[in-house]
């Protein structure tokens, strides 16, 4: 497993007006039913959705989040092993 530890990208509150989350989940109703409800919360709120952890960890080195919110139970890799390799 590769780790992009030094490769992510690190925003600060002040570098930007919106706060940009990346949701990690295999179920795409999921992830539509939390963007809604993080957007209904906040309108600063960006969110950006990835369906596995390879996606995930694409995005993650591509561009630059404030908030991972990842499902812990996914087929090939669940949430522990996600944040394991980031």
């Amino acid at each position: 497993m590769a780790s992009i530890t030094g490769k992510a990208k690190l925003r600060t509150a002040f570098d930007h007006e919106k706060i940009r989350i990346l949701h990690v989940d295999d179920d795409p109703s999921m992830t539509e039913v939390l963007k809604d409800l993080l957007i209904n919360i906040n309108s600063k709120f960006e969110v950006d959705s990835a369906c596995c952890v390879s996606e995930g960890l694409s995005k993650l080195e591509a561009v630059p989040y404030d908030v991972v919110i990842s499902d812990y139970s996914m087929p090939q890799k669940d949430g522990l092993e996600f944040l394991r390799v980031t």
